[in-house]
């Protein structure tokens, strides 16, 4: 209680020492900054906390925004496969097919522009593929035995036609390669590990699987590949705060994509063998970007190595003493799949907006106590007034001043002057401070201007009405090579800064100067103009317009410079590119027409020699056997004897027909004499009337006309059949079964006979057997052929209705 009082009592011998305006303002401004200092702390801390949040939801969503595009760039290349898979399992796509194989892959690629390559890999080392090649046109790719296992690269047209060889590598071996290897070791879907492209200029990740055959027999290995610069152009399309970026990496280190401008992956200066030799993939601990960098050693160091990350995590650490928010999320799949995305949000990104915002609430505060101190003082001086006019007017009378007496009273015209007065001053106060603001609103915007035409990529200059040059930002300023803006007539302005017509040493005429022209009203585009500075040739392409003021006066006008000399170096290469192009095509185009020429000559001899087989040579053979026959009955039955030397002449001129026939690529006789059905039973009941075999003939369907090269080729094959029955079968009968279906006509003819061993017979070494596959493969159709010893033997073949 004693301490209370003399508290009291010091505090009133203060207060006694102290004048009126000290005791009314000091506690006034004393609560104004208490008030102002909290808010600015509260502020701070607030915006702090709103900064840890805003970094964990912003990372966790573009981690999961990262790791679902992944799947959606990763996931097709596996169904694209499995597809395949399926398509030539149930007999819709045929791998020993190449052409149309190629085909196939090059339609899917149109349909998936994620996947940059399609191929099949069979066991005899050859790879056929369709790949979207660097400049983004669709490719063929071929390594097999008729490109002596060169790698070889066709440009293609829109059908996926074959132009031209672009690229080739010699001595190329799918079969050493980890994406076919790794599906055989694990007999199903796999990750290949990232490889450089042959050509050396990317990195690939493959997705593969073997294929079995029906019997579970390896027939080769399908994949699909994705080019990893995909999977970066897609990282750097994320907005990741103002400086923020991602990237992912193995569980070794090794980069894989990241959202800088670097590339995961570097050229060694070394002599190589190979131009995939010379890529050279990136550790991120490596990497020339800092961030990258330093957030790799910092991972390595505090886990260990990055196997170690098992989870989810989100960690910050310091960078140049500047706080990063890190989120790591791993990457995986039941294929073995395993990365870790990255994702780094540096704390200024958030804190900028935040930091601007404290600093405008501080300010405000402190605008707030400047103005409440002023509006207390203001207070003070009305109360305070009346007082010390009162005493000036007591001191006035004490010495006899009556002049300077003051009226207190407020009703009278003093009191009206003053409140006049007042007014007045506090109108023009408040129109003072109004033109501060304005001027200091003024001078921002011209500041930001000035910045706005710096930061601008090109040459940014302004010309007032008599042509000075008024302003000029850096990049014209490093252009005209100067560092001061100099004063310079409107007719010497092309000699002083050595402005001359493009591609001459001819000034530039001054009434025709961009600037000049749009000081006369015109807005102007040209890229007729060179800078000659320091030995030196800049062409330029000059945008200018003029600049009016609200009555309509021409003030000034401005010009945009740009800088085109790469534009006019590459307009050049171009140009000696398509003439060497141009001469390229030409002399290819004569290879082509003489190769053409080539093929057609033993296209035609194939032909003639399958002709003269399925005829003369047939007929022939029957013919032989008929003579025989008729040698051994001669003696014993001259009549039949007799019937069987006629069958045979008659077989001998009905073969020399059809070979007459077939040489002026006629069709068959028989075909002209009826269809297909009636020619294969007149032919078989011709060959066989003099044995006693029986012909079993069945129609099935209704008969509807096929092209006449099928109908044709299908003929001959059913002919070829019955020959091999007739000489080697021994048959008691041969059944002949002609099948038409909706979508597709098939022909079956078996016999009883003897049959024979298909491993001892060759299609290669036996003519007939070849004639009858290359007939089949010329129009389409699928042969087969089944036979063993002592059960007959069985040929088919299915043509599909197009």
């Amino acid at each position: 209680m004693v301490n209370k009082n003399l508290f009291i009592q010091a505090l009133t011998n203060i207060s006694t020492q102290l004048s009126l305006r000290t005791v009314l303002i000091v506690p006034f401004i004393l609560q104004i900054s208490a008030a102002v200092g909290l808010t600015g702390y509260l502020s701070l801390k607030n915006g702090q906390k709103a900064v840890n949040d805003v970094a964990a939801q912003l990372q966790t969503e573009i981690s999961r925004r990262v790791e679902q595009n992944l799947k959606s760039y990763l996931e097709p290349l596996h169904n694209l496969n499995q597809a395949n898979e399926v398509t030539i399992s149930i007999g819709e796509l045929d791998i020993q097919n190449t052409t149309k194989l190629e085909h196939y892959f090059f339609e899917q690629l149109k349909i998936f522009d994620g996947v940059n390559l399609i191929g099949f890999a069979n066991l005899n080392r050859e790879l056929f593929s369709a790949e979207r090649y660097s400049d983004g046109s669709l490719t063929i790719r071929e390594s097999s035995k008729s490109t002596g296992y060169e790698l070889r690269t066709y440009r293609t047209n829109s059908k996926g036609n074959r132009l031209n060889i672009i690229d080739s590598g010699k001595n190329y071996n799918p079969q050493k390669r980890d994406w076919y290897q790794k599906p055989l070791q694990t007999g199903k879907q796999s990750w290949s590990e990232i490889y450089p492209h042959v050509t050396g200029s990317t990195l690939y990740i493959a997705a593969s699987q073997p294929i079995y055959n029906r019997k579970g027999k390896l027939v080769g290995v399908l994949l699909s590949n994705l080019n990893l610069l995909q999977i970066g152009a897609f990282l750097k399309s994320l907005k990741i705060g103002k400086k923020g970026q991602s990237f992912i990496i193995e569980r070794s280190g090794m980069l894989v994509a990241t959202s800088t401008k670097e590339k995961p992956f570097q050229f060694t200066k070394a002599a190589i063998a190979l131009p995939e030799k010379k890529v050279k993939r990136l550790l991120a601990k490596d990497s020339s970007d800092v961030m990258t960098q330093a957030i790799a050693k910092y991972l390595e160091t505090k886990f260990g190595n990055f196997n170690s990350i098992k989870s989810e995590q989100q960690l910050d650490f310091k960078i140049n003493g500047k706080r990063q928010f890190i989120q790591v999320l791993p990457f995986q799949d039941h294929r073995k799949l395993d990365w870790l995305i990255v994702v780094v949000v540096p704390e200024d990104d958030f804190m900028e907006k935040i930091n601007t915002n404290t600093r405008t609430t501080i300010l405000l505060c402190i605008i707030a106590l400047i103005v409440a101190v002023a509006v207390g003082v203001l207070i003070l001086r009305w109360i305070t007034q009346p007082i010390i006019t009162l005493k000036e007017s007591a001191l006035a009378l004490t010495k006899g001043e009556w002049e300077k007496r003051i009226e207190i009273k407020r009703s009278d015209e003093l009191g009206e002057l003053a409140k006049s007065f007042n007014s007045m001053a506090h109108q023009l106060q408040i129109r003072f401070v109004e033109m501060q603001d304005l001027n200091k609103a003024l001078l921002q915007s011209e500041r930001c201007l000035k910045q706005f035409l710096e930061a601008v990529p090109v040459g940014i200059s302004i010309h007032d009405s008599t042509g000075q040059l008024y302003y000029a930002n850096r990049i014209t300023q490093q252009l005209l090579g100067i560092e001061i803006l100099a004063e310079v007539e409107s007719e010497q302005l092309a000699e002083f800064y050595q402005i001359y017509l493009a591609e001459s040493d001819q000034l530039y005429a001054t009434a025709q100067l961009p600037i000049m022209r749009s000081l006369a009203g015109e807005t102007v585009h040209v890229d007729n103009l060179e800078l000659h500075q320091d030995n030196k040739i800049i062409p330029l392409e000059v945008f200018s317009t003029p600049i009016f003021d609200e009555t309509g006066k021409l003030v000034y006008a401005i010009a945009a410079s740009i800088d085109i000399t790469e534009r006019k170096q590459a307009q050049k290469l171009l140009a000696d590119y398509n003439s060497i192009l141009e001469q390229q095509v030409a002399e290819r185009t004569q290879e082509l027409q003489q190769e053409i020429a080539e093929r057609s000559i033993l296209t035609e001899r194939n032909r003639l020699a399958q002709e003269i087989h399925d005829t003369l040579a047939q007929a022939f053979a029957v013919v032989i056997v008929h003579l025989d026959t008729a040698s051994r009955k001669l003696t014993t039955d001259i009549e039949a004897a007799q019937a069987l030397i006629k069958a045979g002449r008659d077989l001998a001129h009905s073969g020399l027909t059809e070979a007459r026939r077939s040489i002026k690529a006629l069709r068959s006789q028989l075909l002209e004499d009826g269809d297909i059905f009636y020619a294969l039973n007149r032919f078989a009941t011709q060959m066989f009337s003099s044995t006693n075999t029986h012909i079993v003939c069945q129609l099935i369907g209704e008969i509807y006309p096929l092209p006449p090269d099928v109908e044709n080729n299908l003929f001959r094959i059913g002919q070829e059949a019955l020959t091999n029955a007739f000489k080697y079968a021994k048959a008691g009968e041969i059944q002949i079964e002609l099948a038409y279906q909706e979508r597709q006509c098939s022909l079956r003819i078996k016999d009883d006979g003897q049959g024979f061993d298909m491993n001892s017979v060759s299609i290669i070494n036996s003519f007939g057997l070849l004639v009858m596959s290359e007939r089949a493969e010329r129009i389409g159709a699928k042969l087969t052929i089944q036979s063993s010893p002592g059960q007959g033997t069985e040929v088919s073949v299915l043509v599909y209705r197009e």
